[in-house]
C-alpha cells in the first residue's frame, strides 16, 4: 500500500515533466542538499535545475556526474576533491568555468564548451587534453597529470598557463602572445621558445632539461625560476623589471649573474 501511494505521489509530480537519470547516489545526495532535488530515486526533474547557473559539488565522494546534462544553463562547475573518472559537458554549452581538481579524471570532453574561459583540472590522471574548440580560454591549470603534449594553437587568448608536473617533452606557445604567467616546471622540456610572449611577467621552468633560454624579447619579466636545468648561459641584460631570480643548478654561475643584474 505504501509503495502504491508513493507511486501515485511520484507520478503526480513527474507526469508531463522531462527527467534525467542520475547514476551516482552521492551526486544525487549533493543535489538534494542544494535543494535541486527532493527524493533519492535516481531521477532528476529537468525543470527544477534548468535555470541553475552555478553548481558546487566539492568533496562529495562523487564518482559519476551522469545527469549533469540536465543543467543546460550551467555557467560554473565546481567539483574538486571527488572520485570522478570521466567528464562530459557537451550539453552544458554555457559553461565558462570548470574546476575539477583532485579527482581520478582520465578523460574530459570539452568540444561543445566554446564559451569556456577558465579550466582547472590539476591532480588527475589525464594523458590527453583536447582544447581545440575552446578559443575563448584564458586560464588553464593542468599540473600534476600525465600529459605528454599540449596543443594550444587555437587558444590565443590564454594569459595564464600552469602545466607543472606532467610528461611534456615540448611546449609550443608561439600562438599565445597574451600569456603573462607561464609555469611549466617538472617536465621533460629540452627547449622553450618565448619570443612571442612580450607580456610575460612570470616564468617558472625549473626541473627540466633546457639547454638554452632566450629571454631577450621578454622585457616585462619580473619573476624567473629556471633552476635545475642544463642552461649554459643566461642573458638578462634586457630584463630591467626583474626582481626575483632562481637559477641554481645550471651550467653557469648563478650567484655571479645575480650580482651582475643587482639581485641577491
Amino acid at each position: 500500500m505504501k509503495e502504491f501511494l508513493f507511486f501515485l505521489f511520484f507520478s503526480s509530480i513527474c507526469f508531463g515533466q522531462e527527467t534525467t537519470a542520475i547514476a551516482d547516489t552521492n551526486f544525487e545526495k549533493a543535489l538534494i542538499n542544494l535543494q535541486l532535488d527532493s527524493i533519492l530515486d535516481g531521477v532528476l526533474l529537468n525543470d527544477k535545475v534548468k535555470n541553475t547557473k552555478s553548481l558546487y559539488l566539492l568533496g562529495k565522494s562523487i564518482k559519476n556526474l551522469e545527469g549533469i546534462e540536465a543543467f543546460v544553463n550551467l555557467e560554473e562547475l565546481w567539483c574538486d576533491n571527488n572520485k570522478i573518472e570521466h567528464l562530459n559537458t557537451s550539453k552544458n554549452k554555457k559553461l565558462f568555468f570548470i574546476s575539477i581538481n583532485k579527482n581520478l579524471l582520465k578523460s574530459i570532453d570539452l568540444k561543445n564548451n566554446q564559451l569556456l574561459k577558465m579550466l582547472s583540472c590539476t591532480n588527475n590522471q589525464l594523458k590527453q587534453l583536447d582544447l581545440t574548440s575552446n578559443e575563448k580560454l584564458s586560464f588553464l591549470e593542468c599540473n600534476n597529470n600525465q600529459l605528454k603534449s599540449l596543443n594550444l594553437n587555437n587558444n590565443q587568448l590564454i594569459t595564464t598557463l600552469v602545466c607543472n608536473h606532467n610528461l611534456l617533452d615540448s611546449l609550443i606557445v608561439d600562438q599565445n602572445p597574451l600569456i603573462k604567467t607561464l609555469s611549466c616546471g617538472n617536465n621533460n622540456l629540452k627547449k622553450l621558445s618565448l619570443n612571442n610572449l612580450l607580456n610575460l611577467t612570470t616564468l617558472n621552468c625549473q626541473f627540466n632539461q633546457i639547454i638554452t633560454l632566450d629571454l631577450s624579447k621578454n622585457v616585462a619579466l619580473k619573476w624567473l625560476e629556471c633552476n635545475k636545468n642544463s642552461i649554459r648561459e643566461l642573458n638578462l641584460s634586457g630584463q630591467a623589471k626583474l626582481d626575483f631570480l632562481w637559477c641554481e643548478g645550471n651550467k653557469f654561475n648563478c650567484n655571479a649573474l645575480k650580482r651582475k643584474v643587482g639581485l641577491k
